[in-house]
Order: C-alpha cells, then structure tokens, then sequence
C-alpha cells in the first residue's frame, strides 16, 4: 500500500518508460525518417524498446 510521501514514478519506471519512448524514436527514425530503412537501426530501436518495457514490467510486479 502506498503512503502520500512516495513517488508515483520511481527511479526504474522514469528510465523504462524513456528507455521504450527512445527506442520507439529511434526505430521510427530508422524506418521512416531516413531516405533509406536501416536495419541496425530499427533492430537497436526494438531492443531498447523491448528493455524499457521489461524494467516496466520489473517494477509494476515488484509493487
């Protein structure tokens, strides 16, 4: 149960949820931005993206 004191989002929610905005970027970027697809790029993009939802999800459960 949480008190008034603590914060909503904590240390791990605020880099999980820059970590999956960044990698969702990048991965637009890389896909349609460009004049050509880069395939490193949107590979990079859904890794960092797939990371900052597993630290979302780390610590939803550890809640």
């Amino acid at each position: 149960m949480r008190t008034g004191d603590e914060p909503i989002f904590t240390r791990l929610m605020r880099a999980g949820f820059g970590l999956l905005a960044f990698g969702l970027g990048l991965m637009f970027l890389s896909g349609k931005v460009l004049p050509s697809p880069v395939p490193a790029g949107i590979a990079t993009g859904i890794l960092l993206g797939l990371v900052g939802l597993v630290l979302l999800i780390y610590e939803g459960v550890r809640e």
